[in-house]
C-alpha cells in the first residue's frame, strides 16, 4: 500500500524530502534555547552584568530567528509536497477509473469511487502533510527534549519517562476501538453519496413521481448513520486530551516536588533554579510533542482506511484488457466482430451477445426508408462508420436530405444499391406491403434487412424465403403483422441468420426513465410558462377565442389530412387563409391543427398541437397564415394550400350550421362532401358512362358506395368525382379503376383522423 501511494509523489519528491530536513534544523535550534536560557538564569543569579549577558542574549535571539526560518521554510515545502501529492493521486485514481469496465464500476459503485476521489484523498493528503512534518518534528522534539532534560536535571527528569508507556497504552487502546468505526463510516459515506447522486441525476424522475419526501428520508437516514458513527469515534477520541493532561501534569507535580526538594537540601549545589526552569521548558516541549503524536495517530487512523480504499482502486485490474498486440490504428471504417461474446456482469447467467460474427466493410451502403426523426439519427451514426447513406422518403424535401448528408433516391435505386436496408416508416395506405417478394428480388445478393417500423410494411414470409435461399444474408425484425408473434405464424423458426425482438423497446428500464424524464421536463416547462414539446393537449386559450375556433378543429385536421394526400411530393409550404369571423380572431391553433392533420399520416412519431410547428420546421416546411375579409360564396371559410416542387393544391372548407364540416372546393373543382371514412377522388374527363364504369368495378369487388358527388371544374370541361366507400380499396381494384379511359388521376384518402 505505502509503495503504491508513494508512486504518486513523483515530481514532488524533492520538497517532500526537504521538509523533514528543515524540521530537523528547526528542532535543533529549539532544543538549544532552553539550555542557553538556563545558563543565562544561573549567570544572573551569580551577579553577572548586563554587558556580560549581551553576547549570550544576542546568540539566543539568533537561534530563535533561525528556528523561525527553518519552521517557515518547512511549512512552505510541506504545503507544496502534500498538495502536489494529492493532485497526482487524484490524477492516478481518475485515469485508473477510465480503464475500468462496467463490471469494475459495478464492483466499487460510482458513489464509492466519488468518495475515494474526494473524501479519501483529502484524508490521505492531511495524513501525508502530518507525516512529513509533524510526525518528524514530534519524535525529534520528544527525544531531544527528554535528552536535554536528563542532561540538565539528571534523575529528576526521569519522571517524564514514566508517562510515556502510560500514554502509549492509552493511545493504543483508543486506536484499537476507533479504527473499526472509521472503517464502517467510509462505507456509509459511500451510501450517503449514492443517495445524493441518485437524487441529483434522477431529479426529473423524482419530481415526476412526487418522491421528494421519500428521497429526503432516505438521505436523512444515511446522514444519521454517518453522524452516529462519527459521534462514537469522537467520544473515544475525546479521552485523548484529558488522558494526556493528567499524565503530563502529574509528571510536572512530581518534578516540581523532587526539584524543589533537591534545590533546598543541596543549597543549589546539586540542582539550581536555572536547571529547574529548563526542565519545565523541556517538559512543555515533551507535552506538546506527545499531543502532536496523538493528533498524528488519530489522523493516520482515519487516513489508513482511506489509503486502503484508494489502493484497492489503483491495484484493481480491468476485467476488459487490451490484447497482447492491440490494433491502434484502423485503415478504414470497417467493423469486424469475430465470435464476440459479452455480458455486462461476470455473475450474469446469460450473455448479452453470444458468439456474434459481424463484418461491415468500409464504404458499404445503407438504405434508409423513412428519413424522419429516427431515420436521420441512423444516418448520422452510420456516416460516422464511413458508410454511404442513401434514403427514400416522399415526404422529406430535398433540402433536408442535403442537410443530413443523405443521398435522395427512389425505392428501386435504394434496393439495387444498398448493402443494408433499414425501415422507419409509419403504416399508411402507401407503406402497407411496401416490401414484398418483387421488391426483395430487386435487392442485391447478400443484403441485410432491418425492420423496426411497422409489421405490415414488410412481407415476412417473402423475407423468410429470401433468407433460406441466401439472397438476403441476414435480417433483424422487431415488428410483425400480427403481434405477439407465435410459433404457429413464425416463418423464421430454426433460422440462425435472423434476429427477432419482441417489440418491447418501450418497456425497457431505459425507455421508462426516458419517458419519466420527458414528463418531468414537460411539467417544469409548463410551470415556467414555456411551450411544452411533449404535451398532448394544446395550451390554454381565452374563452372568447376558444368559443370561436373550437368548432373548426376537426375540420382543420381533416383538411390537413387531405392536403398531404393531394401533395404527391414533399411539402415545402402550407398556407392557411381565413375569412369572415376567423380573420378577426387568433387562429394560430387552427393552423397547428392543419399541421397535425398533415404530418401525422406520414410520421412514426406522434404529432400534437404543441410540437406540430417544431416538427414542420425540422422538415423544412414553411407555414403561412393569411387573414381575408371575403372569399366569394361563403362568409366564413378556410383555404389550405399545400405547395411542393411539383405544384400547388388548394382545399376550401366550411362549417354548415356551425357544426357540419364540408369540403366545398378542391383546386378548381366545385365539390360538396363530408371528409369522413374512405374517400375516392377521381378527376376525369366529362364524358358518358364514367360513373357507370367506376360503380360497376366497385360493385363487382363488393365495395359499398356510401355516397357520390360530382363537381365541375370552373374553367374547363373536366369533372371531379368524390366517392365515399365503406371499406379500403385493394391495390388490384385501384389498378382497374385507373385503366378506365378518361381518368385523369385517382387518390384514395382515409379521411379519419387519430
Amino acid at each position: 500500500m505505502i509503495k503504491t501511494l508513494m508512486g504518486s509523489i513523483r515530481d514532488y519528491m524533492k520538497v517532500a524530502v526537504a521538509t523533514p530536513l528543515l524540521v530537523l534544523g528547526e528542532v535543533l535550534c529549539e532544543m538549544l534555547i532552553p539550555f542557553i536560557t538556563a545558563n543565562l538564569i544561573d549567570a544572573i543569579k551569580d551577579g553577572t552584568t548586563v554587558a556580560e549577558m549581551l553576547p549570550t542574549a544576542g546568540f539566543l535571539v539568533l537561534i530563535a530567528l533561525t528556528s523561525l526560518a527553518f519552521g517557515a521554510a518547512a511549512g512552505v515545502t510541506c504545503s507544496h509536497a502534500s498538495c502536489g501529492f494529492a493532485k497526482n493521486l487524484r490524477h492516478d485514481l481518475f485515469y485508473k477509473i477510465q480503464t475500468f469496465s462496467f463490471a469494475n464500476i459495478d464492483e466499487f459503485s460510482s458513489s464509492s469511487l466519488v468518495t475515494r476521489l474526494t473524501t479519501d484523498i483529502n484524508n490521505v493528503q492531511q495524513a501525508f502533510m502530518m507525516i512529513i512534518r509533524i510526525a518528524v518534528r514530534a519524535p525529534l522534539v520528544l527525544i531531544f527534549a527528554f535528552t536535554m532534560a536528563f542532561i540538565m536535571g539528571g534523575s529528576v527528569a526521569m519522571g517524564y519517562l514514566v508517562i510515556i508507556p502510560l500514554l502509549g497504552f492509552g493511545l493504543f487502546f483508543i486506536i484499537f476501538k476507533v479504527r473499526p468505526i472509521f472503517s464502517r463510516v467510509f462505507h456509509k459515506y459511500d451510501a450517503l453519496n449514492e443517495s445524493v447522486e441518485e437524487n441529483v441525476t434522477g431529479m426529473r424522475v423524482v419530481k415526476s413521481y412526487v418522491r421528494e419526501d421519500f428521497e429526503k428520508e432516505k438521505f436523512a437516514t444515511a446522514a444519521r448513520d454517518v453522524q452516529m458513527d462519527f459521534t462514537r469515534a469522537e467520544k473515544l477520541l475525546a479521552f485523548n486530551n484529558p488522558m494526556m493532561n493528567i499524565c503530563v501534569n502529574g509528571a510536572f507535580v512530581v518534578i516540581i516536588y523532587l526539584g524543589s526538594k533537591l534545590i533546598i537540601t543541596s543549597q543549589g549545589t546539586l540542582f539550581d533554579v536555572g536547571q529547574l526552569s529548563s526542565i519545565f521548558t523541556y517538559g512543555f516541549q515533551i507535552l506538546m510533542s506527545l499531543m502532536q503524536l496523538s493528533m498524528i495517530f488519530v489522523m493516520v487512523t482515519m487516513a489508513d482506511e482511506s489509503a486502503h480504499r484508494i489502493t484497492e482502486v489503483l491495484a484493481a485490474e480491468p476485467t476488459i484488457a487490451d490484447p497482447a498486440e492491440p490494433v491502434l490504428e484502423v485503415a478504414d471504417g470497417s467493423i469486424d466482430f469475430d465470435h464476440v461474446s459479452f455480458k455486462y456482469s461476470a455473475h450474469a447467467k446469460r450473455q448479452a451477445l453470444d458468439d456474434i460474427d459481424l463484418h461491415i466493410k468500409s464504404g458499404e451502403t445503407i438504405g434508409i426508408i423513412g428519413v424522419g426523426r429516427i431515420g436521420s439519427r441512423i444516418a448520422k451514426r452510420m456516416q460516422a462508420m464511413e458508410m454511404k447513406t442513401i434514403g427514400y422518403d416522399p415526404y422529406i424535401p430535398e433540402e433536408r436530405f442535403k442537410q443530413l448528408g443523405v443521398e435522395q433516391v427512389d425505392l428501386d435505386t435504394l434496393f439495387k444499391r444498398s448493402d443494408y436496408i433499414t425501415m422507419h416508416t409509419p403504416l399508411t395506405k402507401e407503406t402497407r406491403g411496401l416490401i414484398g417478394k418483387e421488391e426483395i428480388a430487386k435487392m442485391k445478393d447478400g443484403v441485410r434487412v432491418i425492420n423496426v417500423s411497422r409489421g405490415a410494411v414488410l412481407d415476412i414470409y417473402a423475407l423468410a424465403e429470401a433468407l433460406k435461399s441466401g439472397h438476403v444474408a441476414g435480417a433483424a425484425i422487431d415488428v410483425f403483422p400480427t403481434e405477439p408473434l407465435t410459433k404457429d405464424i413464425n416463418p423464421f423458426l430454426g433460422m440462425d441468420n435472423v434476429v427477432i425482438t419482441p417489440h418491447l423497446g418501450a418497456s425497457t428500464v431505459e425507455a421508462q426513465i426516458g419517458v419519466s424524464v420527458d414528463v418531468a421536463e414537460g411539467v417544469m416547462e409548463a410551470l415556467k410558462g414555456e411551450p411544452v414539446a411533449t404535451a398532448v393537449n394544446m395550451a390554454p386559450v381565452p374563452p372568447n377565442v376558444y368559443n370561436v375556433i373550437h368548432p373548426y378543429f376537426d375540420l382543420m385536421e381533416r383538411m390537413g389530412n387531405l392536403a398531404v394526400y393531394l401533395a404527391d411530393a414533399p411539402m415545402k409550404e402550407i398556407e392557411v387563409e381565413y375569412t369572415g369571423e376567423l380573420a378577426d380572431t387568433e387562429t394560430r391553433l387552427l393552423t397547428t391543427a392543419v399541421l397535425k392533420g398533415a404530418l401525422n399520416p406520414i410520421l412514426q412519431e406522434s404529432v400534437n398541437y404543441v410540437n406540430a410547428a417544431e416538427v414542420a420546421k425540422t422538415r423544412h416546411i414553411a407555414i403561412k397564415e393569411i387573414n381575408s375579409q371575403s372569399n366569394g360564396y361563403f362568409v366564413n371559410s378556410v383555404t389550405v394550400r399545400v405547395r411542393t416542387n411539383k405544384g400547388e393544391h388548394a382545399i376550401v372548407g366550411v362549417l354548415f350550421n356551425g357544426t357540419e364540416a364540408k369540403i366545398v372546393q378542391i383546386d378548381e373543382y366545385r365539390v360538396d362532401f363530408t371528409p369522413e371514412g374512405y374517400l375516392l377522388l377521381v378527376p376525369h374527363v366529362d364524358q358518358p358512362n364514367m360513373i357507370g364504369q367506376i360503380s360497376t368495378i366497385l360493385g363487382q369487388a363488393h365495395i359499398n358506395i356510401m355516397g357520390m358527388q360530382v363537381g365541375r371544374m370552373t374553367k374547363s370541361g373536366n369533372n371531379i368525382m368524390a366517392i365515399a366507400v365503406q371499406d379500403d380499396i385493394p391495390n388490384d381494384i385501384m389498378v382497374k379503376l385507373r385503366s378506365i379511359n378518361g381518368i385523369l388521376d385517382m387518390k384514395l384518402i382515409h379521411c379519419d383522423i387519430h
